[in-house]
């Protein structure tokens, strides 16, 4: 201010203020025109930014495929990108031009002062000029005039320049109005554009959803038509394998039609010979089938016979096997006793002062017969396992045992001491036969002679098992008895051995007849085995070792 207010003075003094003040004005028309193009510019830009919006709604109402639309979009996204940056930098040059507009307004309203200072000053230098005029216009005729031109120019100058600088302030404040009015109007674009711009990125969101969707779902039908193909593929496959052996099927069986055709031929050739032969071999079978019906009956007559003879003969080895088991509790009987009789003899030996060759020599005969008695007891006792075992091999379901403990005072009367032969008693389940067949009659009636020789009284023996049980309860019952002499029992040593090479003699004969009986059984296994009932009782009695009774039950006989 102070710069043009010092123009202005000097401006009076000199012509160069007016060059000035054209500049100034030519300036602010530059300006102006600046603004104009600024203006443009954003219209311009407003207007293509309405080109955009009416694209993009014509190109979103439009249908057409989804990757153009997605290739749009972007496209889309890009310009309004710009176009942010646009407006931004409009938004800027709007607020650049309204601080320029803001010191404009200070500029003008400084210009109005420097003007109406000019006015002043022109005013008075009229006024001088006039004085100046009338003073010497006698004296400068000429010079005046030259003053007066210059002086109407000056003043016409400043005339215009008076009119430029009121006319300058409404040009301004009608644009700037027109300014503000845009930049409202482009704010209300912008909303609206980011409105826009916010619905297609919703749209854009959705579109590639659907997009998503629409991949997966053309990835399932490849997939589908993939594994399709696949089964079509295959059932193809199969399709081609079955016609192919349909062919050769049908070629098989065009071979076979046509060499049955063939047969045919031949056998309607040969057909009467033919229906000769087979009445012939007819006839034949026939005459065979008669023969042999007639064989049958005779065979199963004479197959009767012997059985019946056969079971009549068999009562007998059932009697002995139910008089060995008897003999088996006599025989353990017995063993306890000579146990018990050793074990004395042989405290007393222990306990015996002198030692003589003679005492020892009866010592040594008395363990010698000890010891031949548990071997000929263990043999017994190895063989009858092993013949037990042999001969239930073949046996069905085991019968149903009962232990009975049995008490000292409890006295068992077998019939006969016989070895037990447990093993030749065959357990026989529900439907088997307990008994084998005999080989002959004259075996059978052998061995029973043999078995009666050996056989002594029935009282006898009953008196004698009865006193062997009274012993053994007073051997038990007392704790100091007398020993019994040595000589007794090494006696009673011998009796017993005897009695054990007697009882494996006949162990080794019963074995015998039992072997020929199984091989009866072997030579007919087509006979079926019925159970015979033994005369005195269906139940069988064998003492253990342990002093047990067990107890067998044997199914009675149901009849040949």
């Amino acid at each position: 201010m102070t710069r043009r207010m010092s123009d202005v003075q000097s401006g009076t003094s000199s012509p160069s203020s007016f060059s000035n003040k054209d500049q100034e004005i030519h300036h602010l028309q530059k300006f102006l025109k600046e603004k104009d193009k600024v203006i443009r510019q954003m219209s311009d830009d407003s207007k293509s930014l309405q080109r955009a919006l009416e694209t993009i709604k014509s190109k979103m109402k439009e249908s057409g495929n989804i990757v153009e639309l997605r290739r749009e979009l972007k496209e889309e996204r890009r310009l309004n990108e710009e176009l942010r940056d646009t407006v931004q930098r409009l938004q800027k040059e709007l607020q650049d031009l309204q601080d320029v507009s803001a010191r404009r307004s200070q500029e003008n309203s400084d210009i109005e002062d420097m003007v109406q200072q000019a006015l002043h000053i022109s005013v008075r230098l009229d006024k001088q000029l006039m004085q100046v005029i009338k003073n010497d216009e006698v004296v400068d005729g000429i010079a005046t005039e030259d003053q007066r031109t210059n002086i109407r120019k000056d003043n016409e100058l400043v005339r215009r320049l008076e009119d430029d600088l009121e006319i300058e302030p409404d040009i301004t404040r009608h644009q700037i109005a027109e300014y503000e009015d845009r930049i409202l109007q482009l704010k209300a674009d912008l909303t609206e554009e980011t409105k826009k711009v916010v619905k297609l990125d919703k749209e854009l969101i959705s579109e590639r959803n659907a997009v998503e969707f629409l991949k997966t779902q053309i990835e399932e039908h490849r997939r589908m038509a993939e594994l399709k193909q696949i089964r079509e593929n295959k059932l193809i496959e199969f399709l081609q394998t079955k016609l192919k052996a349909s062919l050769e099927n049908e070629e098989k069986l065009h071979n076979d039609l046509a060499s049955m055709n063939m047969e045919v031929e031949n056998a309607s050739r040969n057909l009467p010979n033919f229906a000769a032969i087979v009445q012939n071999e007819s006839d034949r079978t026939s005459e065979n089938l008669e023969e042999s019906r007639e064989h049958n009956a005779e065979l199963r007559e004479d197959m009767e016979n012997e059985m019946s003879i056969k079971y009549e003969k068999l009562e007998i080895p059932m009697e002995e096997r139910e008089r060995l088991i008897n003999s088996l509790a006599l025989t353990n009987g017995l063993k306890k006793i000579l146990e018990v009789d050793l074990g004395r003899t042989t405290e007393e030996l222990t306990l015996a002062s002198n030692h003589s060759p003679a005492r020892e020599r009866k010592d040594d005969n008395v363990s010698q017969n000890n010891n031949q008695v548990h071997y000929f007891y263990e043999t017994y006792k190895t063989k009858a396992i092993e013949r037990k075992q042999v001969q239930t091999i073949g046996a069905q379901p085991a019968p149903r045992v009962i232990i009975i403990p049995l008490s000292t005072s409890t006295s068992v009367t077998p019939k006969v001491p016989i070895l037990p032969r447990l093993v030749n008693v065959q357990m026989v389940g529900a439907g088997q036969s307990a008994v084998s067949r005999a080989t002959s009659t004259s075996k059978i009636d052998k061995k029973r002679h043999a078995a009666n020789e050996q056989q002594p009284e029935s009282s006898r023996e009953k008196k004698k098992y009865e006193n062997h049980e009274k012993r053994l309860y007073k051997i038990q019952s007392v704790q100091k008895v007398r020993p019994p002499s040595k000589i007794s029992t090494r006696v009673k040593a011998k009796k017993a051995l005897e009695l054990i090479k007697k009882q494996m003699q006949e162990a080794s004969s019963d074995s015998e007849l039992s072997e020929d009986e199984r091989s009866i059984e072997q030579r007919q296994p087509t006979e079926p085995t019925q159970p015979i009932k033994s005369p005195n009782s269906s139940k069988k009695q064998i003492l253990s070792k342990s002093g047990a009774c067990i107890i067998y039950n044997v199914p009675a006989k149901s009849g040949p």
